[in-house]
């Protein structure tokens, strides 16, 4: 078994994940990831429905196998024929995390998550939005990665909103290899249709929770400029659940109260920003131009 640590959760893995820090020296596990024994209701489920989130049984299944989430400890998969067997460590630090965690009361966010010694700031938007050039150009000013594409978020019993650490990796895809000059020979090809690569972070990453200070939503539309707004009121809870993880996957889950609540908790006490910018310019600098002096505020 490997022994890793991820979110600052100890896991013990059958299946080796070579982005993810080993930890060796803690034998008291979190989360235990195991292949086979799917429950026969699951896979009975599983021939009329894709996916089902719950308190305590959660599970999904597409082109690379079923992957089945319990009581907040316990994730197994089942592979199918000739599955990618990089996909599916993709879909079990994604989707199948992310429901462990749901179940624990910890959101996962669709974001990156850079950090100085202020806090961290959290950075969201759809796909093509801009999150890892954005990401990238604060790396290169300074500020550390904590965390990138998801984001464990929580709120302690002092009231803090905390992220947690993913691993020492940023994904780019090969344009954004090229960009920042990074010798593309060697790294590891995490989805061959998106054309996308794992590069190290290693001096870069931050390993340790840290309070969040923000969260910027980058979206693009057709016009010519960019526009800075602040979120407010019930708004802020809708940004919140409108980024987490797993919204693509829609159904009552949603509704919960716990994490409704846990919405409106960090909503409370994050300032939570929306960027939006022209599609068809490169306005990276302007975004960054506008970032930096509100961030330094915070």
């Amino acid at each position: 078994m490997y022994q890793y640590n991820l979110y600052g959760q100890n896991i013990s893995s059958s299946l080796e994940f070579p982005q993810l820090i080993i930890n060796s020296e803690n034998n008291n596990f979190d989360i235990v990831i195991l292949e086979g024994e799917i429950p026969s209701k699951i896979l009975k489920k599983a021939e009329e429905k894709y996916y089902e989130i719950d308190k305590i049984q959660s599970w999904f299944q597409n082109d690379t196998g079923i992957f089945y989430v319990s009581k907040g400890r316990e994730i197994h998969y089942q592979l199918k024929e000739n599955a990618n067997l990089q996909y599916a460590r993709t879909y079990i630090l994604g989707y199948a995390i992310s429901m462990l965690l749901l179940q624990r009361n910890i959101l996962t966010i669709h974001c990156s998550a850079i950090a100085n010694n202020e806090g961290a700031v959290l950075i969201a938007g759809e796909s093509g939005a801009g999150k890892s050039t954005i990401t990238t150009s604060f790396l290169n000013k300074g500020y550390k990665l904590l965390a990138d594409d998801i984001a464990a978020v929580t709120v302690d019993e002092e009231g803090k909103v905390l992220a947690y650490p993913a691993f020492p990796y940023q994904k780019l895809c090969r344009d954004g290899v090229k960009r920042e000059k990074i010798n593309i020979n060697g790294l590891l090809c995490i989805d061959e249709e998106k054309d996308k690569f794992l590069v190290p972070r290693g001096e870069q990453f931050i390993n340790q929770p840290m309070i969040v200070k923000a969260m910027v939503i980058l979206g693009v539309n057709d016009g010519a400029g960019i526009s800075v707004d602040e979120e407010v009121g019930v708004n802020k809870l809708f940004a919140i659940r409108e980024n987490l993880f797993l919204r693509r996957l829609r159904g009552d889950w949603l509704a919960r109260p716990e994490i409704i609540q846990t919405c409106l908790e960090i909503g409370s006490k994050v300032p939570i920003y929306t960027i939006i910018r022209p599609r068809k310019f490169d306005t990276r600098s302007a975004v960054i131009n506008s970032l930096e002096p509100m961030l330094k505020t915070l």
